[in-house]
């Protein structure tokens, strides 16, 4: 479910969700290396963009109760690093 390009940042090079589907909230597993820092943005499936987070680390917490229902897809960039992956939300 991930696509991207590598980088001497990855750790695993996986973007996941930690809860997907999720209802309340899910923690953000970047792929990158502890201390590593990139940008989150999440797009509704028009590819509108409806949540953008700069400087997120490793397994940060994103709260989604200000999200409705359905189907979106997450972001994660850095430089020489970019990940996407499906999340669902289920409230």
């Amino acid at each position: 479910n991930c696509t991207g390009i590598g980088s001497p940042e990855a750790a695993d090079g996986t973007l996941k969700f930690i809860r997907n589907p999720a209802t309340d909230f899910t923690k953000v597993h970047t792929g990158m290396s502890e201390g590593a820092v990139a940008n989150l943005t999440i797009f509704d499936i028009t590819g509108k963009v409806i949540f953008r987070q700069n400087a997120i680390t490793n397994n940060y917490l994103l709260d989604l109760t200000q999200f409705k229902k359905g189907v979106y897809f997450a972001e994660i960039r850095a430089e020489g690093y970019v990940r996407t992956s499906k999340l669902v939300i289920e409230h």
